[in-house]
């Protein structure tokens, strides 16, 4: 700038610009003066310091109250410093150099404090923008990781809950198995008894029909000799031989031995596959299957060893569809009443044979209708002079060899067996595709309304509805839909009350059961699956 030359020039004139550094300062002695000199304050020209800030009696100008804000100097153009209180001096022209350089040097900080403070309050706005930015991230991170935290103890728990329940269908079908296995054990017991007591009863029945033989043979040779007189006295007596006539008596014994043995092997036949029919696997009931469907079209088939055929005998196949049909109904009164879930197996099997042989069918329904008439339904009324095992007998009871009459609780069991089976075969498909069934669920409406129609009747009502529900009634709601849900609206306002009303008191079991399931299917609108049906896909399996 132009006035930095003046101002170096005045400053060099000064005393402290004429100054000298002496190396040797402290050894020459004048190291007082020249710290006394350091530690002094400066003396500066009485003609810049205005008198009212001069202290009287000190020769340095100092005022307590002096301060650059409350006293205001300014430089006129030729040459004098006037300050507010009027005082004006004369300076020199350096002098003028180093004001106006304080002057500018005074702009120039406050420019730059200006800029500063600028500058720092930017970067603090910055620097609370990016604390801000940071706990702002800080807390997202944070919430993200509570959300990890909670989705990953979420993921666990289920992890655990999936881990427990396949445990528990494990240990289920575990004990699915065993059951499976006690139950293949229990039939196999049970058939090698019934095996021991059909060999029980042929050997009875040959020890009777050997003594029917013993008097038949006394009175064949009584006859033998009333015909050798008769012989004796014919005139072609030479015609007739003896030997003859010993012929026909063995062969007519040969035929009743070879009988009772084609029964005892056809009985084994039936009744050995039916035993054995269980949900294991399409492939195990596909061979029970295939092996009753042989025996009753009159083929050949093996049994303990031998090989027998329906066809052996002209009443053969008869014998044989009604034995497999009567085994049938025998195991809902037996298996079915024990075991639910085994209902299905044994239906599937049924429907099949059904299918394939209509007159087996109809002889099941009959038997099922003889054994339980409710099936009808019919309530079977008491006829006048009828006794009372006459009466139970017809309802269905069965009597001990003592004549006592079998309990309710038991009645209610086996009637439940053969309603559960007779639904299960109501819903169960045809194993061919497209296959029309021969009594279908139409058959389930039928008997269901026409059930609504009758009078109930104390505790068996109740049952059968609730067991015939149970297995069907998914099956129905989905086939009739609204209608369905009517019928069951009607059962829960009009009929159950009817039942209430011929229950007695402390006999409300099948009655609350029943009332609770309706009430679940009506609420909910739907019924579920019952427990062991078979799904589609069983027969490949």
């Amino acid at each position: 700038m132009p006035a930095e030359s003046p101002v170096l020039e005045a400053l060099a004139k000064t005393e402290k610009g004429q100054l000298k550094y002496d190396k040797n300062w402290l050894g020459s002695g004048n190291w007082k003066k020249v710290l006394d000199e350091c530690v002094s304050p400066p003396t500066l020209s009485p003609r810049v310091i205005p008198p009212s800030i001069q202290k009287p009696g000190s020769p340095i100008p100092y005022d307590d109250s002096y301060t650059p804000s409350n006293k205001k100097s300014r430089l006129s153009s030729d040459g004098e410093i006037s300050c507010n209180d009027g005082y004006r001096a004369q300076v020199s022209p350096f002098e003028i150099a180093i004001v106006k350089s304080e002057k500018q040097w005074l702009t120039r900080t406050k420019e730059v404090v200006a800029r500063r403070k600028k500058n720092h309050d930017l970067y603090w706005r910055e620097v609370q923008e990016k604390a801000q930015h940071q706990l702002t991230s800080l807390e997202a991170a944070q919430e993200r990781n509570t959300d990890d935290i909670v989705q990953s103890l979420m993921t666990q728990e289920e992890d655990n809950a999936r881990q427990m329940w396949e445990k528990r269908q494990r240990l289920q079908e575990a004990s699915s198995h065993r059951q499976q296995r006690l139950d293949m054990k229990l039939k196999e017991a049970q058939q090698m008894q019934e095996d021991a007591e059909m060999q029980r009863k042929l050997e009875e029945e040959s020890t009777q029909h050997m003594t029917s033989l013993l008097t038949l043979q006394q009175q064949l040779h009584q006859q033998h000799e009333a015909i050798q007189a008769c012989v004796a006295a014919c005139r072609h007596r030479s015609l007739i031989g003896s030997d003859k006539l010993r012929q026909i008596m063995d062969a007519q014994v040969q035929a009743a031995d070879k009988l009772k043995k084609l029964r005892f092997d056809l009985t084994r036949a039936v009744n050995t596959p039916v035993n054995s029919i269980s949900p294991a696997s399409g492939g195990h009931l596909q061979d029970k299957l295939h092996r009753i469907a042989r025996l009753l079209d009159g083929q050949t088939v093996e049994v303990a060893g031998r090989r027998v055929s329906a066809r052996d005998h002209a009443q053969g196949l008869v014998y044989v569809h009604n034995l497999f049909a009567r085994k049938i109904v025998r195991q809902g009164d037996e298996q079915v009443a024990s075991n639910h879930e085994s209902a299905f197996a044994i239906a599937a099997v049924a429907v099949e044979i059904w299918c394939k042989f209509p007159s087996v069918g109809d002889l099941i329904l009959a038997h099922f209708q003889r054994k339980c008439p409710y099936l009808v339904p019919y309530y079977v009324p008491r006829e006048e002079g009828q006794t009372d095992e006459q009466y139970y007998r017809r309802l269905g009871y069965n009597y001990s060899d003592d004549g006592a009459v079998e309990k309710q609780d038991k009645f209610l069991a086996r009637m439940s067996g053969l309603v559960r089976l007779y639904a299960a075969m109501l819903t169960t498909r045809p194993l061919a595709a497209g296959a029309a069934h021969p009594h279908g669920a139409r058959h389930g409406w039928a008997w269901l309304s026409r059930t609504l129609n009758l009078e109930p009747r104390p505790d068996v009502t109740a049952t059968l509805i609730y067991d015939f529900l149970q297995v069907s009634g998914h099956t129905l709601m989905k086939l009739y839909g609204r209608q369905f849900q009517k019928l069951l609206c009607h059962l829960c306002q009009d009929y159950l009350p009817r039942i209430e009303r011929v229950t007695a008191g402390g006999q409300g079991g099948p009655l609350a059961r029943l009332r609770l399931f309706l009430e679940t299917c009506v609420k909910s609108g739907a019924i579920p699956p019952p427990p062991g049906q078979l799904p589609y896909n069983f027969w490949n399996t």
